[in-house]
Parts: structure tokens; C-alpha cells; sequence
């Protein structure tokens, strides 16, 4: 029966519904016992991402200039300040996904 049911191309869910899961998600992959494993993954994602953007013979000269090593990606995620605070304490309206006024 799956086979045979249309579904929808766009499903709407509702920010209120889907943030709170978003935060314990990030809270999660940035907790302190999986920065490490989170800080690979990060790392090991770039080499993909450039192949998507860019043609194959300008991705191998992006990946080797603008590639970031895994203490790059360290230092940028020990820059934050206390992620589960930030993330508990915001407003929702901080957390829109509307753009900045000009």
C-alpha cells in the first residue's frame, strides 16, 4: 500500500515543533564526551561539500587552499560560549530563521 499513496513535495512543520529538537540535537553532537568524534565528522564533510559546489577541476585546488584541519575546527567550537546556556536562554525570536533588518 505505501507504494500506491501520493505524498506531498513540501511538508510544513512549524518552528515552535521542530527547534526544541534542533537544540537537544546540537546540545548532543557538542556535548564534551562527543566533541572529538563531532570535530571528525566536521572535518571529514568538507571534502564532499566542495565536490558539490564547485566543478571537478577547481574542487581539488578549493579543498587543498580552504580546507580546515581538525584544530581549526577545535578552536572554532571551543570559541563558543557555553552552547547548552546560549541555546536554553534564547529567545525564539533569536533564534528565527528570518533575516537581519537592514
Amino acid at each position: 500500500m505505501a507504494n500506491h499513496v501520493q505524498h506531498p513535495r513540501n511538508v510544513y512543520v512549524a518552528e515552535r515543533d521542530i527547534v526544541p529538537a534542533l537544540d537537544n540535537w546540537l546540545l548532543k553532537v557538542f556535548a564534551s564526551h562527543r566533541l572529538t568524534e563531532t570535530i571528525r565528522r566536521l572535518h571529514a564533510t568538507q571534502h564532499a561539500a566542495a565536490l558539490a559546489r564547485r566543478d571537478a577541476a577547481t574542487a581539488a585546488q578549493a579543498q587543498a587552499s580552504h580546507r580546515l584541519t581538525e584544530d581549526d575546527i577545535r578552536r572554532l567550537v571551543g570559541s563558543f560560549d557555553d552552547l547548552r546556556t546560549t541555546l536554553r536562554d534564547a529567545r525564539s525570536e533569536d533564534k528565527s530563521t528570518e533575516p537581519f533588518p537592514t
